[in-house]
């Protein structure tokens, strides 16, 4: 018998619903529930500041592509110094240098994602619904479907904060990912390829601006193709944290051991 189970318990947010042999329909909306609730806790464990960030978007007007063309990524990268919570110590080590400037360049664009995310959710607020209640202070997804193998979790409390923001960005991008097998959705015609910030505006300019979460995951899939995610990637994060590994839970799915 399959299963898919979904469950998180944050300071902000608490949610478990376990489906059995789900239809598309529910994985779809249990997807996009679950996307809301990662999405709108994941930067409380980044290292810049929410907040700040929040203080330095224009207010809503207009499109995202009107609101995005104000800047370059060179002077989103000198607006949201402030904002970065983590200082980084220059290496004495000669030898160091090409890390450190790597681990630089990563923070540079995890707070250029979170500025992305504030304009993001201006327009598609992360709303999503508590429901059940989690056993453990983790963040869990769980899948012995057929077409859906998955075991992913973190435990909020005994891991570290850098732990934590690395594996919900990493379940949050699995989740995006695997939304149009269970969607009808019809795949926009936006670019990809290198990262470039003209291609982001031009795709901007492809996406509809309806609440629904199709249009919503095509919104955020124009940001993606380009590289400029609200959501930054594990690579991205893992150029700051090259300690961290994203962990490979082993198991059965939750059932007890015999």
């Amino acid at each position: 018998m399959g299963f898919m189970l979904f469950s998180a318990l944050l300071p902000s947010a608490k949610c478990e619903v376990k489906l059995e042999n789900p239809s598309k329909e529910q994985l779809a909306a249990q997807i996009a529930n679950f996307s809301h609730l990662i999405s709108a806790n994941i930067y409380n464990y980044s290292p810049v500041s929410y907040e700040k960030i929040k203080t330095l978007v224009p207010k809503k007007s207009g499109s995202i592509k009107e609101t995005l063309s104000q800047y370059t990524p060179s002077k989103l990268a000198e607006l949201l110094k402030p904002a970065i919570t983590l200082k980084l110590e220059p290496p004495t080590d000669e030898s160091q240098v090409k890390k450190f400037k790597q681990k630089q360049k990563a923070l540079e664009e995890i707070s250029v994602c979170a500025f992305l995310h504030v304009v993001y959710c201006q327009f598609y607020p992360q709303l999503f619904t508590s429901s059940g209640n989690p056993p453990k202070p983790e963040v869990r997804i769980a899948s012995n479907l057929p077409e859906w193998q998955i075991v992913k979790k973190i435990d909020v409390q005994r891991q570290e904060r850098k732990e934590v923001f690395m594996t919900l960005a990493n379940i949050y991008h699995s989740i995006h990912n695997k939304y149009p097998s269970f969607s009808p959705i019809t795949l926009s015609q936006t670019e990809s390829g290198r990262k470039s910030y003209s291609t982001l505006l031009s795709n901007l300019s492809l996406i509809s601006s309806a609440s629904d979460f199709d249009s919503e995951w095509k919104a955020f899939e124009a940001f993606n193709s380009a590289g400029f995610p609200p959501v930054p990637s594990t690579q991205t994060i893992g150029a700051l944290y090259p300690e961290l590994k994203i962990p490979k839970p082993r198991g059965n799915f939750g059932k007890k051991k015999k």
